[in-house]
């Protein structure tokens, strides 16, 4: 038969009756223990200890029996800076301070496709791990240690926290009526110093959920792109005004073969028209594959640029831009050069070079074409050059203002368009509106005509807006030759327009974009259509006898497919605009000496100065800033994600050296009740209070939370819990049962 322990009542009581334990870590502990059944009697009234006068269950056993455990010391004194005690917060503080130096060191590993590369960052990933459970491991120790403070002092902490050191990465706990029940009471009016403990729980908690990403993103390298080494210095012989002009004339064309050579691919590269070969091919693909309006350049420096516009809209407007033909040879030639003399950054298994002006920005041509439609003759409506749908000032503040068709401008008949351009379909002609305040940059008509039409033509007058834009350029020569940017769709670069000035093109300028090309279905190499009415023709199709219609969509898109042959035609002619310039590079060598490469644009001779100090002081030279990178892994703090992690990260190290520095200036330590099991072992030892009756199934109510908890002896030299204050406070260096 099992023992039955009997705790006679006070004599002032009448009846034996028989109650739980109303501690609830000693009434699940003693439904384990020993299968003893172990009655207790009610309290006796104001006895918020118990009636229980103390006394230890023997179990059926002498309590000197060998089963017994010897006394030990709750209490300890300080007996200086112990290394063990505090290891479980030094080893996550060391591991910390040599994760986030990393980052803070802005430390490159290694290049993309290393070896071995994936099993170390699946280590890095156990390893961050170990470090979370290290990190939450000293939070516990730091929470339990002010726990059992708490606890032998006089005032004593609240029910609900009494567990909270063994909890503090327990979501249950954090939400349940225990933590809030304690953390909430109004105890905080008796004892202020209960403030920070139920805080300190708080942040623990707060740390231990966070911590593990945080970890993870310290310490696992990010992918991204490295500053590296590039040592050279690149100049070129020309102001930076006169990099971007403002103004383009003929005149500049003097002594070139712009106009007089009718075969495109025999002109200069700095011709405006040089470009009518790339834009053509796109017509042609865009006739027969309706390919998206963006075409790639030949290669011109050893690199390759986009000419992009605005897909295809019933706007009657687009949008078309394209990096300058100068900067795209220069990045060019800069990587032709890193090869040649074995840069570190051409050993990079992905290498990137960045180019810019210093604080000011290389510029890129955007050009805006709008274009309507009219049937000739009709002398109902006047036909006026559109503008409305240009976003850029002055001409958005001229929107009332309408800048008509010249009168004495001939519209030509079929038989002259077949005469003029060699096939009888369109043609074109520009138009100078010079004449007009806050005119656009330039403005030209499109006359399409057929046999079969009710009109004798349809004309598409067509307005110019074109403007210089900031660029960000670079080459990703792993990928391949393409210039890169960071406004490589047209319609980002609008916002940008309204602060730059116009670009103005006088008519000798103009009149390089309407050479004579070589007509391929002529005989005997007669000259065929003029330039733009030939990219017109290559994009239609004849459905009958000399009834042609443009390929590119319904009607309602003409005006827009006008639009953008037309926008890219100039936008690579002012891509080209650049002044004819020599561009050198200094390097130094291992003598400290400099040597100069050179990259010529022009004959004429350029006597460059003898070391790039020299060259830095010459106001008539413009100097390129380069920044070269790579792609691989490292630690930096440039994303909020670091940052964040280092703040979690350095949080904790901070609650661990003011722990560690305020333990070793305590006189006495607790070093009891380590574990739930330790100290569920003290409440199995220590008596019922009154004050939890009705809680030994679960506690229903948040106020039997904040109860305050105290450790105290008990009168048979016991260690036990106490919800008064009655009993001797844990004496130091004692020894109890």
């Amino acid at each position: 038969m099992a023992n039955t322990v009997s705790v006679p009542l006070s004599s002032n009581e009448t009846s034996s009756v028989e109650a739980s334990i109303h501690v609830p870590l000693l009434d699940f502990a003693q439904s384990l223990s020993f299968s003893s059944s172990i009655t207790r009697q009610p309290p006796s009234i104001g006895n918020s200890i118990g009636a229980s006068d103390g006394s230890v269950p023997e179990n059926g056993s002498d309590k000197t029996s060998a089963n017994q455990e010897p006394r030990k010391v709750a209490l300890e004194k300080n007996r200086g800076p112990g290394l063990w005690r505090y290891l479980i917060h030094l080893f996550p503080l060391l591991m910390t301070a040599g994760i986030l130096s990393l980052s803070f060191g802005n430390i490159y590993w290694t290049d993309i496709g290393g070896k071995s590369q994936n099993s170390i960052l699946n280590l890095l990933q156990f390893v961050a791990k170990l470090h979370e459970v290290l990190i939450n491991a000293s939070l516990s120790s730091i929470v339990l240690h002010r726990i059992r403070q708490g606890m032998i002092s006089s005032t004593g902490i609240p029910l609900g926290f009494a567990t909270s050191g063994y909890q503090v990465s327990s979501v249950d706990y954090i939400t349940s009526k225990q933590f809030w029940g304690a953390l909430l009471g109004d105890h905080w009016r008796l004892a202020r110093n209960l403030i920070p403990t139920g805080l300190l729980i708080l942040i623990a908690f707060m740390l231990t959920t966070v911590v593990g990403p945080a970890s993870a993103i310290a310490m696992i390298p990010k992918l991204d792109w490295w500053p590296t080494d590039m040592p050279v210095r690149v100049f070129t012989n020309t102001t930076f005004d006169a990099m971007w002009p403002q103004y383009l004339s003929g005149a500049r064309l003097d002594g070139t073969n712009c106009y007089n050579d009718t075969e495109f691919d025999k002109i200069d590269t700095s011709c405006p028209g040089y470009g009518f070969t790339y834009i053509n091919a796109y017509a042609r693909s865009y006739r027969r594959f309706g390919n998206l309006p963006n075409i790639t350049t030949a290669m011109e420096g050893n690199v390759i640029r986009y000419i992009s516009s605005t897909s295809p809209s019933i706007l009657n407007k687009s949008v078309t831009s394209s990096v300058a033909v100068q900067q795209s040879r220069v990045l060019g030639f800069l990587w032709e050069h890193a090869l040649a003399k074995k840069l570190s950054i051409a050993n990079a298994s992905r290498p990137s070079i960045d180019m810019s002006l210093g604080e000011r920005s290389i510029k890129k041509p955007v050009v805006q074409v709008q274009c309507s439609a009219y049937y000739h003759p009709n002398t109902a409506i006047d036909m006026n050059f559109p503008h409305d749908q240009l976003t850029t000032s002055p001409l958005d503040k001229e929107s009332d203002t309408t800048w008509p068709i010249p009168g004495d401008l001939q519209f030509p008949t079929l038989a002259q368009t077949s005469e003029a351009s060699g096939h009888g379909w369109n043609a074109f002609r520009w138009v100078n509106l010079s004449s007009y305040r806050n005119g656009p940059s330039l403005a030209g008509v499109f006359t399409l005509t057929t046999e079969d039409s009710p009109y004798e033509a349809v004309v598409f007058p067509c307005t110019v807006d074109a403007r210089w834009a900031p660029v960000d350029m670079w080459l990703d020569p792993w990928v391949d030759l393409f210039i890169r940017q960071n406004t490589s769709d047209p319609n980002s670069t609008v916002p940008h327009l309204t602060a730059q000035d116009q670009i103005f093109m006088d008519d000798g300028w103009a009149l390089a974009l309407s050479n004579d090309t070589i007509n391929n279905k002529s005989e005997n190499g007669r000259p065929g259509r003029q330039s733009i009415p030939r990219l017109v023709a290559d994009l239609g199709k004849e459905i009958s006898n000399n009834h042609w219609v443009l390929s590119a969509g319904p009607p309602e898109y003409y005006p827009w497919t006008l639009s953008v042959i037309l926008g890219m035609y100039v936008t690579d002619a002012i891509a080209r605009a650049s002044p004819n310039v020599t561009t050198f590079v200094y390097q130094a060598n291992s003598s400290g000496e400099e040597t100069v490469s050179l990259l010529r644009s022009t004959n004429i001779p350029f006597k460059h100065p003898k070391t790039s100090e020299q060259a830095a002081k010459n106001p008539r030279l413009t100097e390129y800033t380069l920044k070269a990178n790579r792609y691989g892994y490292g630690w930096s703090m440039k994303s909020l994600t670091i940052r964040f992690a280092a703040a979690a990260l350095l949080s904790h190290a901070v609650m661990a050296m003011v722990h560690i520095f305020f333990s070793l200036h305590d006189q006495w330590i607790c070093t009891a009740w380590e574990t739930m099991g330790a100290l569920l072992v003290l409440a199995i030892n220590s008596p019922s209070s009154d004050k939890l009756l009705g809680t030994s199934v679960r506690v229903g109510k948040m106020r039997t939370w904040k109860e305050l908890v105290r450790a105290r002896e008990g009168r048979d030299g016991h260690l036990q819990l106490s919800l008064v204050e009655e009993g001797n406070r844990i004496l130091p260096e004692k020894k109890y049962l």
